[in-house]
């Protein structure tokens, strides 16, 4: 679930900049396809966090405050690097670039996630 999560996210930007690339630059054409990342984030952030509770049940509490920590300081650290990059020549491709990168760094952390699942359930068996 969380690598098809990742996939529809990444489709978002990857759509807007082949839109931008193609010069349409209509608003609703350009953002439209970035709610594609809220519902790739939508199937990606269930999994994710029933895994980051489900290592350790009797520290789910810690998990729980430490994954949000993460996602908090996560999104402020890219917002930072964001608004230091955005011009106003740039600012459409730089926009997407940046979410086409995280989101892209998003889903190759759900493949390691899943083939490190998937070595540790072959190591025990």
């Amino acid at each position: 679930m969380m690598i098809i999560g990742r996939i529809i996210a990444c489709s978002g930007p990857a759509i807007c900049l082949t839109l931008l690339f193609a010069d349409v630059r209509n608003v609703v054409a350009l953002l439209g396809p970035c709610i594609l990342v809220g519902i790739g984030n939508g199937l990606t952030m269930p999994s994710a966090n029933a895994g980051a509770l489900s290592v350790r049940p009797n520290l789910a509490g810690s998990a729980a405050g430490l994954a949000g920590a993460i996602t908090l300081a996560g999104g402020a650290t890219l917002a930072s690097i964001t608004g230091a990059v955005l011009t106003e020549g740039n600012a459409p491709y730089a926009l997407f670039i940046i979410m086409l990168l995280s989101t892209a760094f998003a889903l190759m952390a759900s493949v390691l996630a899943a083939l490190a699942e998937k070595h540790s359930s072959i190591a025990t068996t």
